[in-house]
């Protein structure tokens, strides 16, 4: 099936002043978006995410690579009508109701003042603000004001929808209102892409996920196929009655409390360990093998960068 975005070996570098060197911010970057997908776009902050969407979206002319959006460029303006975005600091006029704003796009878009008003009730209600509708942008909390942006990009029906850091700053409620919307139009049909450095939302959602560091594409997958790249670990837990007890060991370990946590790489080890931590008259409490997660994925690929970086 043909992505509804590719990016084939993408840069972009800027030059802060005429007398200034280059500064690579993108370098590289090659990425697929299947159609119908949710896909998480997952890096730390300032890794080149905001960059790469801007590029995308046609905000920002990549210095070297290629883009195709459904097959044709950013600059088609039949493309860019279906395409909805919202980016991470959006600035909406305050004087205006929520209501008042989307309307404002949904006439942009070039409905009739009839059709934006219907599209208008649908956008608002899809993102849980009807009953807000009417108040003021000014009086709105952050989770408020980033569902009006998902609203504003919405109001076009459109086939491919980018979101940049939409649960930035947002409650735990409000997360997972953003999320619920994003998989409902996932239902209908309408591919996401969202840029976020908050994992376990990546974890809940998404069916494919790419890891973008300091300006390159680490990894890319679904984020099952991510984590068995990963080796599992078991966590055994033990009670000691003495510190030089442990300290004998020699093995790694974190003190919980009154309890001593071991993390070991397979059942061999931990079974050894078992058996060292009995002989120094230990309690087992707990053995329990840990499933790999993106977070540990995602550290283990920012470790790398920093020791390329220091060793460079």
């Amino acid at each position: 099936m043909t992505p509804i975005i590719q990016l084939n070996n993408v840069h972009f570098q800027i030059k802060p002043h005429f007398w200034s060197r280059s500064f690579e911010i993108l370098k590289g970057v090659s990425m697929q978006v299947p159609k119908g997908s949710l896909y998480g776009f997952l890096g730390p902050n300032g890794a080149g995410k905001t960059t790469t969407l801007k590029t995308i979206l046609g905000l920002l002319q990549p210095t070297k690579g290629h883009i195709s959006i459904m097959e044709g460029s950013i600059k088609d303006p039949v493309i860019r009508q279906k395409i909805g975005f919202t980016p991470e600091h959006p600035v909406f006029p305050e004087h205006l109701s929520g209501q008042e704003f989307v309307l404002q796009h949904a006439l942009l878009a070039g409905l009739s003042r009839k059709e934006a008003a219907v599209a208008v009730d649908k956008a608002l209600e899809e993102v849980n603000l009807r009953d807000a509708s009417r108040r003021k942008i000014r009086t709105y909390s952050k989770g408020m004001l980033q569902r009006t942006g998902l609203a504003q990009a919405l109001i076009g029906k459109p086939q491919l929808v980018l979101f940049d850091e939409p649960m930035g700053g947002v409650d735990p409620v409000g997360r997972r209102e953003i999320r619920e919307i994003m998989l409902r139009l996932k239902e209908k049909g309408t591919t996401v892409l969202f840029s976020t450095h908050i994992l376990p939302d990546v974890e809940m959602i998404c069916d494919y996920v790419g890891i973008l560091v300091n300006g390159e594409i680490k990894k890319t997958g679904t984020p099952e196929e991510l984590r068995s790249e990963l080796q599992n670990k078991i966590e055994l837990v033990a009670l000691f009655d003495e510190k030089q007890s442990i300290d004998m060991l020699q093995t790694p370990h974190s003190i919980q409390g009154q309890q001593v946590v071991f993390h070991v790489e397979s059942s061999k080890k931990a079974n050894e360990l078992i058996d060292k931590c009995r002989g120094l008259n230990a309690t087992i409490h707990s053995v329990v093998p840990l499933s790999p997660s993106l977070e540990d994925l995602f550290i283990t690929e920012y470790k790398n960068m920093q020791e390329g970086a220091e060793n460079a």
